[in-house]
């Protein structure tokens, strides 16, 4: 495949050449390979072998959106870029080339594909030849820019020349710890322009921040405004643990400063900062620090232990086992996240050491039996949880997984949980899955009962509908963003889905028993069988405050304006719910805890009401009647107040509290089984048992009253049965009293 790509790229460059010079009978020229001395001079041409096409570094990523994919010189004068993207919003931007070791105004404008010298247009893929102006050639130049002219700003660039070398940069020491949240993980100074910001947090909240780098022990106003990994220079917004590059602007390099942090400008306030030691030697620039000099991307990757050692039992140790990491690495955006991960030869794992702290335990995942992706920003997904890990709560290292039979040392993820959070076997997910799908079918199976069956469906049968199928919505949910491909906004949809569901069940949960205790209020009026306003309330109450709750949390979470002091949902953060159980407080459990709060003291009140009538109409025909129907209603109602407290109330305990894995893994799959209890609590007990009982005996009645009486002796008789005139006179008063009803 390289061979036929080299081969189609000579013969781009033979038709470029003859397209730019005049017929002549004599060959076209040709250039010996680049020298990989930086200091060289300039390369010399040959006159007899074939011009080889050089491929370089795609542009790098400083401002405008602008990207490549590789750059290849095809001929002396005409450079090819790939898979060009600029999103043309520079002023006066030019493709440009020059000599030295960073772009500056010193440099040449090159005409673009159209042999245009206007502003660049925005581009989007394109594929994109531009030819060197005169007799300018590459070997003459060390940089391929685009550079605007007015604001002498580069957008990003590529270099001519570049060493084979190993060097990644040197490792700093993470942000201090002076305001507004800041923190991050090591910061490395990958060459004498480039900062790589690991795991970094930031509120959001200054008015005026900026990265910013200058002389002295601290940061002060001297210092000069740094763009951001997007080369903007607005305020920085919130970060939550995204890896970041920066790269120094202009001249500036790491010689010339002592620091580089976090300044807000307005209030002259250092947020922390990182220095810069003098004892080190931080590479030059190399070209594109996302590439090594052989074209691979580089992942920098926080490793638990220092380099050369690996992770035993004791702790970390040193070991002449390789790193060498195992995990696909996907390619994502705010809202996607690459089916097809990079392939594993084009790229380059580059370690920098941070170890994690867990509260209880470190985990190693198995490679052979666990799949844990990698994000392009830091980001670990576990498949088997659906988690996505920030940084502070993994790292990687190589580890013996081996047992007695023989070792067996792997690179792999290293997760830190609380001892209620380690990472459970598919096993278990599996058995989760299933009893969520059978509480699903049996939520469903509910509501069609209480929907079909005209002798339940009244305003309390009708309520329970409701119940019953916004938890099942809720469940299916729960299954599919267990088992469905994980993309960010899919996460973000279906945990507002839950959300909204789960609390219109609780609410409805309140409906039936405030219909529970309105039946046993009303059982001598009218009212007790007419219940279409009551219910009319019901509907507007179990729509409204699910509804009310789902509009808070979005506008919340997804307004930017809104000031982070508020607690967010931060739904589909790390996972299709709420991103930790503080953000879930107001937002969840604050409304089914006052619907919990409500049934409670609906129940009590409910058997307040019960007690007083079995004693003063003890007497009374009509209570005697409806008795047998509303103290089974009451203990559903009872029964399922008891089940959802105890199921929200563990779920709530296992993720404040720690506990044996065995205990909570049972808990869960407890859980998981509602809708099959629920079914049992409102369709196999009493009254609606009995009320179907009787409905089934009614049709088997009307059934038998289809033979005539006369012969129903005879057919019996036919049929081997035998019948006494007593069985046939029960019988005959039996078929009276049905036609009489």
């Amino acid at each position: 495949m390289n061979a036929f790509r080299a081969l189609f790229l000579f013969a781009c460059a033979l038709i470029s050449h003859s397209s730019t010079q005049k017929a002549s009978s004599s060959p076209p020229l040709a250039v010996v390979p680049l020298q990989t001395d930086e200091n060289s001079a300039d390369i010399e041409t040959s006159s007899t072998a074939p011009f080889l096409p050089i491929t370089l570094l795609p542009f790098t990523q400083l401002a405008h959106g602008l990207r490549s994919g590789p750059i290849t010189i095809i001929d002396p004068r005409t450079f090819f870029i790939q898979d060009l993207h600029y999103d043309g919003k520079g002023p006066d931007a030019h493709f440009w080339v020059g000599k030295g070791t960073w772009p500056s105004g010193d440099g040449i404008l090159v005409r673009n594909e159209n042999q245009s010298s206007l502003p660049l247009p925005a581009y989007t893929g394109q594929n994109v030849t531009i030819t060197l102006p005169g007799s300018l050639t590459y070997n003459k130049i060390d940089y391929l820019a685009m550079w605007c002219i007015t604001f002498k700003h580069n957008f990003g660039h590529t270099f001519i020349r570049r060493r084979p070398s190993t060097e990644y940069g040197v490792q700093l020491a993470p942000f201090t710890r002076l305001a507004h949240g800041l923190r991050s993980g090591p910061i490395v100074a990958v060459d004498k322009k480039t900062f790589f910001v690991s795991n970094l947090h930031y509120d959001g909240k200054g008015p005026d921040a900026h990265f910013w780098a200058g002389k002295g022990p601290e940061p002060s106003t001297d210092g000069v405004l740094v763009p951001d990994e997007n080369g903007s220079s607005k305020s920085l917004s919130e970060y939550t643990g995204q890896n970041v590059y920066v790269t120094l602007p202009g001249e500036l390099t790491t010689d010339s400063i002592d620091y580089f942090g976090l300044w807000c400008i307005q209030f002259k306030q250092n947020f922390g900062h990182t220095t810069i030691p003098k004892n080190v030697t931080i590479p030059e620039p190399n070209g594109n620090p996302l590439y090594t000099h052989d074209n691979r991307r580089i992942i920098r990757v926080q490793k638990c232990c220092a380099l050369n050692q690996v992770l035993l039992e004791g702790g970390c140790g040193s070991s002449e086992e390789r790193f060498n990491p195992p995990m696909n690495v996907h390619e994502h955006n705010s809202s996607h996240i690459d089916d097809e991960p990079i392939a594993a030869e084009s790229i380059e794992f580059v370690p920098f050491v941070q170890a994690i702290t867990c509260s209880h335990q470190k985990y190693p995942l198995d490679p052979e039996e666990e799949s844990f992706p990698l994000m392009k920003n830091g980001s670990l997904m576990v498949l088997n949880t659906q988690n996505i890990l920030s940084m502070d709560n993994y790292c990687i290292e190589t580890v013996n997984l081996g047992d007695e039979a023989g070792s067996r040392w792997v690179t792999t993820a290293i997760l830190c949980f609380s001892s209620g959070n380690v990472p459970l076997s598919s096993t278990f997910f599996v058995i989760y899955a299933v009893g969520i799908i059978l509480s699903a079918a049996a939520l469903i199976l509910t509501a069609l009962v209480f929907l079909v069956v005209k002798e339940v469906r009244d305003a309390r049968g009708k309520c329970i509908v409701f119940y019953s199928s916004s938890m099942a919505v809720a469940f299916i949910c729960l299954v599919s963003a267990q088992f469905s491909g994980i993309d960010k906004t899919r996460c973000r949809v279906i945990a507002f889905i839950v959300q909204f569901f789960l609390v219109s069940s609780f609410t409805w949960l309140t409906m039936v028993s405030i219909e529970t205790y309105c039946k046993i209020v009303l059982h001598n009026k009218e009212a007790y069988t007419q219940d279409g306003k009551r219910l009319r309330i019901y509907l507007g109450v179990g729509l409204l405050v699910p509804l009310l709750t789902l509009i808070i949390s979005l506008l919340i979470d997804l307004i930017p304006d809104i000031p982070t002091t508020v607690l967010k949902p931060h739904f589909g953060r790390n996972s299709c719910w709420f991103d930790d159980s503080k953000e879930s407080l107001p937002y969840f459990y604050a409304p089914v805890g006052i619907a919990i709060l409500v049934n409670l003291m609906v129940a009590i009140l409910s058997k307040i009401t019960l007690l007083h009538f079995q004693k003063t109409l003890r007497a009374d025909v009509n209570w005697k009647t409806l008795e047998g129907e509303l103290k089974p209603m009451y203990r559903s109602c009872v029964f399922l107040l008891i089940l959802m407290t105890l199921c929200w109330v563990t779920e709530i305990i296992s993720s404040v509290l720690q506990s044996t894995e065995g205990f909570w893994t049972a808990i869960d799959i407890i859980n998981s089984l509602q809708g099959v209890i629920v079914f049992i609590i409102f369709v196999a007990h009493r009254p609606v048992s009995n009320k179907l009982c009787k409905k089934r005996r009614k049709r088997e009645d009307a059934e038998e009253t289809q033979f005539p009486l006369q012969g129903r002796q005879e057919s019996l008789l036919a049929n081997g049965h035998r019948e006494t005139n007593q069985d046939f006179l029960t019988t005959l008063h039996r078929v009276d009293s049905t036609e009489l009803e």
